[in-house]
């Protein structure tokens, strides 16, 4: 899968924002593979169509919502949140008697209110994971916010297989434990 650079992915969204529209069109080329990586990867029981129609689904839900990216937030984990839960939908739509992901109205997006900011910075990934031991927010970084593969985040991180998985469990059970004690959990 490839690999996205949050620098030089933020800055060229930026730049589209403001209006360069070639720089858009390579942003969207840009991230289209590292988001077709990640719904595949999220959707595995999809053929290659379902999957496209997702990936499309998250390049519009990105268009139509660019005005809601906090530029002094990281974006690529903006974008990730977005395939994410389109992801879900795709399967939530196919459970509900095969509806497509196309079926779903992304005008009805617009409707949804943004929760409170405090809230919002409480359930930031970035936020969380930052806060993590250095080489297990490594792990979590890459497995779970990247989406790539444990042979991957072994070779990058230089460790091995077995011990990218233990920091990686480390790492969830010490986010679930911030998320508990955040929101008083039992």
């Amino acid at each position: 899968m490839a690999v996205l650079n949050e620098a030089k992915t933020a800055a060229a969204f930026k730049q589209a924002l403001d209006g360069d529209n070639d720089v858009y069109r390579a942003f969207l080329q840009d991230i289209s593979p590292v988001v077709r990586g990640l719904v595949t990867r999220k959707l595995p029981s999809f053929d290659s169509m379902g999957v496209e129609d997702v990936v499309q689904e998250t390049l519009l839900a990105i268009h139509s919502k660019r005005h809601t990216w906090q530029p002094e937030k990281p974006l690529l984990p903006w974008i990730y949140a977005i395939a994410r839960y389109k992801s879900i939908d795709a399967l939530r739509a196919r459970g509900r008697g095969g509806a497509a992901a196309s079926d779903i109205d992304i005008d009805e997006i617009e409707e949804i209110e943004a929760p409170p900011s405090d809230f919002e910075e409480s359930l930031d990934v970035s936020t969380a994971v930052n806060k993590l031991d250095g080489k297990l927010a490594s792990v979590v970084r890459a497995l779970g916010v990247e989406g790539i593969s444990v042979q991957e985040a072994s070779e990058r991180l230089s460790m091995s297989e077995n011990a990218v998985r233990v920091a990686f469990h480390r790492g969830l059970k010490q986010l679930v434990q911030m998320r508990s004690s955040l929101f008083g959990d039992p």
